[in-house]
């Protein structure tokens, strides 16, 4: 299973600088935010690093020495106050597909190679697109959270390919709530294209 490959522990005996621990999470999808409260989420405070791994009940919350591990504990999400100690807990990443900080590089890359593209520069909207994505870019550069960019990750393959691709000129394609799929189109168009509604 590609979660228990990916994964790994922590115990007292672990010893991790916090720029390692922080790549680490990030690399299986998790975000850095002030208070950590849903899965997917990690925090620093001074020498607590708090963590909420997917298939965990409670988030956890470590307290370094440097960088050893000097006591780890769960703690409620809600009221953020620690709960019973721990002697380990397993992390695993936030999803079965993700990317790796190299990865992600590599997608912000090709993003920026499409947006030279001269027929791309023609599109009416070229400036908002490209704003917007530089945008993003540069948010990506500074914390690393890619979030923004994840509906390009594919860009992470030479070729890419859909269930499209397989089919041939004579299967008839039956969608189920096609209105649905049509507003959801449309506010991610609106989303990705809109200045105005983006700051809304």
């Amino acid at each position: 299973m590609i979660l228990k490959i990916i994964a790994f522990e922590i115990n007292e005996d672990t010893v991790i600088s916090f720029d390692e621990l922080q790549k680490k999470l990030v690399n299986m999808g998790y975000r850095r935010v002030e208070t950590v409260d849903v899965v997917g989420e990690f925090s620093k405070r001074g020498s607590i690093v708090d963590i909420f791994s997917p298939l965990s009940e409670k988030p956890i919350r470590l307290d370094f020495f440097d960088d050893e591990l000097d006591s780890m504990r769960t703690f409620d999400e809600i009221t953020q106050r620690s709960l019973e100690k721990i002697d380990s807990a397993v992390i695993y990443p936030t999803s079965d597909f993700f990317l790796t900080s190299e990865e992600k590089d590599v997608v912000v890359e090709r993003i920026l190679t499409k947006l030279n593209d001269t027929k791309l520069r023609e599109e009416e909207n070229y400036q908002e697109i490209s704003t917007y994505l530089q945008e993003k870019i540069e948010i990506y550069k500074a914390t690393g959270d890619f979030s923004d960019l994840e509906s390009f990750s594919n860009l992470v393959y030479e070729n890419t390919y859909s269930i499209a691709d397989y089919l041939t000129d004579d299967i008839i394609v039956f969608y189920d709530n096609y209105h649905k799929i049509l507003e959801k189109n449309r506010r991610t168009t609106r989303i990705l294209f809109n200045k105005s509604s983006r700051d809304e």
